[in-house]
């Protein structure tokens, strides 16, 4: 395994790493890295069986993988270790003619693509609510596992973002990820574009046709929007999740096929099943591990954090909100969460007129959601820092709370020691 420098001291030092070997700045380190951030002995990366494992050691800081925190993940190529401020990347092993200076490190013309900051993870997760942070902790230790992962929450909220961030961090990243969307497909050809068909195995079936569980073989493959799945394919995913197997439309032939499942639904499928619509047994074998996408409502200053990453990925940095509009985006509940939120920050950027992004820019649902935003252009025209948006959110949750201080830190999604804190900062009675 050899592992690279990306960000921190000795930034482009190469490092070959044997079987077994410790992170940390403890002199008895096979990598030691004399940084304040991090443990004497923070992770041990270890070869395994299935692979290469990177292991947190109970350091103070925690060890991240690809933006995630972890305890114990599998690594790949192309992988970013974080420790601390310090950040690394795997590389593939040497190859002959390749050698390493004398102490086992090279300097390397090193040049990475920056990397999102605090606060942001894998494949588009930004967020530092509580309710993220535990649901990136349950991906982390879901994610090396073959666990058949149920993912729920409402539409817009990222359900597939959470399946591909479990695919990222698992042993099958280098292998296919597949998605089918179970609401897009008419009920009689979902079981073909699952599994596959023969040719002549239906009108119009003129070639052999490979399934997309077949087509995910050695990877990950994704059920979206599964409670939309017809009765007739949810019996035959049953068989498949219990004996790996899948039968071609037309064909009496099993073909065994090693694919780890997710999958995800706005849906209660509980009550689908009590309902008759969804199968209770399917259901169990499918919720393995359960994970929630939490609603944009309940993720506190998130709002206000996504905001401003739209705004950077439709703008550029050299636009920003007021101090109306990020107290409308703070106090508007976001009936389509993330998606409804990225669709009217992109609008916004279409139909501003200034420079700065105005109350009066957004729509008018998001408007009404604060009475106290401003209504004219020109108290819409001041701008907003971070800690000015900071302090809006809390007075305009106090509000919302009538002064509870309890229930506006739950609303914030921040403990109550911290909301304290910042009511002293902000000079809040």
């Amino acid at each position: 395994m050899r592992i690279v420098v990306e960000e921190g001291p000795n930034r482009g030092a190469l490092y070959e790493l044997g079987r077994e070997s410790v992170l940390g700045r403890g002199e008895g380190c096979e990598l030691q890295i004399l940084d304040d951030g991090i443990s004497r002995r923070h992770a041990q990366i270890l070869r395994e069986d299935q692979g290469w494992t990177l292991r947190d050691l109970e350091s103070r800081n925690g060890t991240r993988l690809n933006g995630v925190p972890v305890e114990s993940a599998a690594l790949v190529v192309g992988d970013r270790i974080t420790l601390g401020t310090v950040r690394l990347r795997v590389l593939s092993p040497p190859t002959e003619g390749d050698l390493l200076a004398a102490g086992g490190t090279r300097e390397l013309d090193l040049d990475p693509p920056p990397l999102p900051g605090a606060g942001f993870s894998p494949e588009g997760w930004i967020g530092e609510s509580p309710l993220v942070r535990e649901l990136l902790r349950r991906v982390s230790r879901a994610a090396p596992t073959e666990a058949t992962c149920l993912i729920q929450g409402e539409s817009g909220t990222g359900k597939e973002l959470v399946a591909r961030a479990l695919h990222r961090l698992s042993p099958r990243r280098q292998h296919p990820f597949v998605v089918l969307n179970c609401a897009a497909l008419p009920a009689e050809l979902v079981e073909s574009e699952l599994f596959g068909h023969e040719r002549g195995a239906f009108t119009g079936a003129v070639a052999r046709k490979v399934g997309l569980a077949e087509a995910a073989a050695g990877g990950t493959l994704f059920l979206d929007e599964l409670g939309e799945l017809p009765g007739p394919a949810q019996a035959k995913l049953l068989r498949f999740l219990e004996d790996k197997e899948i039968l071609r439309v037309g064909s009496t032939t099993p073909r065994r096929v090693d694919v780890r499942v997710l999958a995800a639904t706005h849906r209660d499928l509980d009550a689908c099943v009590r309902e008759g619509t969804f199968r209770e047994d399917l259901l169990h074998r499918l919720r393995v591990v359960e994970l929630l996408a939490p609603p944009l409502r309940e993720r506190g200053a998130d709002g206000a954090l996504l905001a401003e990453s739209f705004l950077r990925q439709f703008a550029g940095p050299q636009r920003r909100f007021t101090a109306g509009a990020l107290a409308a985006i703070q106090a508007y509940p976001w009936p389509g969460n993330v998606r409804e939120l990225k669709n009217v920050i992109e609008a916004a950027v279409i139909f501003a007129e200034e420079d700065e992004i105005r109350a009066l820019d957004l729509p008018s649902r998001v408007r009404a959601a604060n009475p106290s935003a401003p209504t004219s252009a020109e108290a819409a025209r001041q701008p907003v820092t971070l800690r000015e948006a900071e302090h809006l959110a809390i007075l305009a949750a106090l509000e919302h709370t009538g002064g509870h201080r309890t229930k506006t830190a739950e609303l914030l999604g921040v403990d109550r020691k911290t909301l304290y804190s910042k009511l002293k900062q902000y000079g809040i009675g």
